[in-house]
Formats: C-alpha cells, structure tokens, sequence
C-alpha cells in the first residue's frame, strides 16, 4: 500500500504556527512594555527568513507529490513522471542545526528543511518540509545514513 504526501493548506499554517506565534508573543511584550516604536521593526526580523522559505519551498513543491511504500519513496512530478529517491547516491538536508543537535531556534523555524536527493545520472530532486513535516523521518527509515549529508542555513 503506497502512502500519498503532498502540500496542503493545513500543512503550511502548522508550519506557519510556530513563526506566528513567536511574532505574537514579542508583539505582546513590546506592547506592553510600552517600547519604542522602533522595537516593531524586530517582527520582521524575526518573521522574513521563515516566510521567504515557506513561499520558496511552496513555490517549488506546489505540483509534486511523494508517494511512500515499505521500503522505496517515489516523487512525482507535474509530468506525471515517478522517480524512486532509493536510488540516490548522495542524500542533502539543507535546514536548521536543530535537525542534528539541541539548538534554541531563533531567525528560522527549525521545522523548515529541504531534502536535495543527488542520483547517480547527474541530476538532482528536491522536495520540502511543506509537503510533510514527518518527511526526514519517512526518508531516514528508507535510506541508508551513509549517503546522508547535514547543510545548515547560515542564520538559526
């Protein structure tokens, strides 16, 4: 039996939920501290880079669906056309440092990670945490971790 991931608009606002909720919270404090005005400026600092991934990744992953059996993960393309990610060579999540240790998130919410699958002929396949935030874990179970590599965004 084949389990079918794609993006939904209840995936994004759990993901968005984190963000919104930590923007509230210092929203709140600053209102009632009775800041500055300036000190608003620090909700866009803290909500730019995790919206810039969602709608980057939501972009690129709006037309493909992953289908999981046992023991194999396929992407489908627009196309229709079924690729088996087993089959990689090279296995990259590009995320959060919290993917692989304790970390306290700070700029970007750690659920947020990309999964480039490199395979042998060349060319590369990528799908998000907006398709299922379980997703690591789907791809961790089926994949050997010798072919797992760690990227870190820059700003956590």
């Amino acid at each position: 039996m084949m389990k079918e991931i794609k993006a939904s608009i209840s995936k994004d606002l759990i993901l968005l939920s984190f963000t919104i909720i930590r923007v509230a919270i210092y929203l709140s404090i600053v209102f009632l501290l009775d800041l500055s005005v300036y000190f608003y400026y620090g909700a866009a600092i803290i909500m730019l880079p995790t919206f810039y991934l969602h709608f980057k990744y939501q972009i690129a992953d709006s037309t493909k669906k992953v289908l999981l059996s046992d023991k194999e993960i396929f992407l489908v393309l627009n196309g229709g056309e079924q690729i088996n990610l087993i089959e990689a060579e090279v296995v990259f999540y590009h995320g959060h440092v919290k993917l692989t240790r304790s970390n306290i998130p700070f700029l970007i919410n750690p659920d947020y990670y990309n999964i480039i699958f490199k395979m042998g002929d060349g060319r590369e396949f990528s799908v998000s945490s907006l398709l299922d935030r379980k997703l690591k874990n789907y791809v961790n179970a089926r994949i050997d971790n010798k072919r797992i590599n760690y990227e870190y965004y820059m700003l956590y």
